[in-house]
C-alpha cells in the first residue's frame, strides 16, 4: 500500500483566495521560533505545537470537501483516507498517481488539485499524531474488503 497526498482547492470559482493560502498566512508565524536558539538544531528537538484547527468552511467550500470524501468512499481504488486539513487528504491505495488522478478528474473535472505519492521516510512537518500514525503505517479501512 502506498500513501498519497491530495491537496485540493475547496473555494468556489467566484472566490479568488484559496483557503490553503489563508491557512498558510495565518499559521506561518506559529512555526517560527521567536529568536534564534543557541543551538541551531534546537528548533527541531521538540516539534512545535500543531496549529489550532481552522474553522470549518461553510457553504460551497464545505460541500466540495463533503462531495469529494463521499465519492472517495465509493471507489475501490481508495482503500482509506485521512483528512488532516480542510483542503488536504492522505489517501491509501495500491494504484499509481496517474490512475488516482483520473479517478478524481473524471468525477470532478473543474476541481483544481495536486496529487503526490508520499514517502514517510522523506516527509516532515507539523501534524497531529494521528496523521503521522496514518502516514507511517497505512492500513485499509475495510470498506471495500470482499466478503466470502
Amino acid at each position: 500500500m502506498k500513501t498519497f497526498l491530495l491537496v485540493f482547492d475547496i473555494t468556489s470559482p467566484s472566490l479568488r483566495t484559496s483557503m490553503m493560502s489563508a491557512d498558510l498566512e495565518r499559521y506561518t508565524n506559529l512555526f517560527l521560533p521567536p529568536e534564534p536558539p543557541d543551538n541551531p538544531y534546537a528548533a527541531f528537538a521538540t516539534p512545535p505545537p500543531g496549529p489550532p484547527p481552522p474553522a470549518p468552511p461553510t457553504g460551497p467550500e464545505a460541500e466540495v470537501r463533503k462531495r469529494l470524501t463521499d465519492f472517495l468512499d465509493t471507489r475501490s481504488e481508495i482503500q482509506n483516507w485521512y483528512a488532516f486539513l480542510w483542503s488536504a487528504l492522505f489517501l491509501v491505495s495500491d494504484s499509481d498517481t496517474y490512475t488516482l488522478t483520473m479517478v478524481v478528474r473524471r468525477r470532478f473535472p473543474q476541481l483544481t488539485f495536486v496529487l503526490s505519492q508520499v514517502e514517510s521516510y522523506n516527509t516532515n512537518g507539523s501534524l497531529p499524531t494521528q496523521a503521522w500514525d496514518f502516514l507511517n503505517d497505512p492500513k485499509p479501512s475495510g470498506l471495500h474488503t470482499k466478503k466470502g
